[in-house]
């Protein structure tokens, strides 16, 4: 199986089967992507820094229902899609009224009707770049809220 003097050998059903090494490296490969699932995401621990003298704590990835309960934390199935929710909501509202009103046209166009920049520039009657140039502008806008409120 192998031209060089070393075998390669993974263990099937309890016996070892020789096999290449492509073949091996992929096994194992596999096998630890696999243990990187099943442990490293789901194990909490600690992480030491010597050279600045430090210690992370790396919590689970995975939490238990049983103790996000005990948090009292609620798990409510909502029907509506949450961009729909976004859409229809008052602070979404609020948020667009600090717009221009041709910046909120485009965003309202763009992100709520699915409209593309050529369709909006075609209705505003102006080039599609002074459509995206707006809509640049009020995306910029719209972060500097958010970065400042949230």
């Amino acid at each position: 199986m192998n031209n060089g003097s070393k075998k390669y050998y993974i263990v099937v059903n309890g016996e070892r089967v020789p096999v290449t090494k492509q073949v091996y490296d992929a096994y194992h490969l596999y096998q630890r992507k696999e243990e990187y699932f099943t442990y490293d995401l789901k194990s909490e621990r600690f992480v030491c820094d010597f050279e600045s003298e430090t210690a992370f704590f790396i919590p689970s990835r995975e939490d238990s229902y049983e103790r996000l309960l005990d948090l009292e934390q609620q798990f409510a199935a909502n029907d509506i899609p949450l961009d729909e929710q976004i859409a229809d909501s008052n602070w979404m509202d609020a948020l667009l009224d600090t717009l221009e009103p041709k910046e909120r046209y485009i965003i309202r166009g763009i992100f709520v009707k699915q409209q593309t920049e050529h369709e909006l520039s075609a209705e505003l009657g102006t080039s599609q770049n002074t459509v995206h140039y707006w809509k640049k502008k009020a995306l910029k806008k719209l972060r500097k809220i958010f970065e400042k409120n949230f």
